[in-house]
């Protein structure tokens, strides 16, 4: 069955069970924030979307163990960002 994040302006759930949550994810998109990094960890494969700003670059502030169960995206602006590059970057992960 689907896993269902919360909605906007739903009470996020606590750290551990958000955890819980992205490592039932078959595939985990979004920019370098907290949730992306928990999923890594958590070991579901991950696609990060990254400004291509050096000081910001995936590179540096990536998850650890991201080269194996991640990829990341570096465009600007991040609008132009298409579903197919994203499915692209997951597809090598499977």
């Amino acid at each position: 069955s689907a896993t269902r994040l919360p909605a906007p302006g739903e009470p996020a759930p606590p750290l551990l069970g958000l955890a819980a949550v992205l490592g039932r994810c078959d595939a985990f998109v979004g920019n370098s924030t907290g949730p992306l990094h928990l999923a890594a960890a958590a070991g579901t494969r991950v696609v990060g979307l990254y400004p291509p700003d050096r000081v910001m670059s995936a590179r540096r502030w990536g998850p650890f163990g991201a080269p194996r169960r991640g990829r990341h995206i570096a465009l600007s602006p991040l609008e132009q960002v298409s579903p197919s590059q994203v499915l692209a970057a997951l597809e090598p992960l499977s």
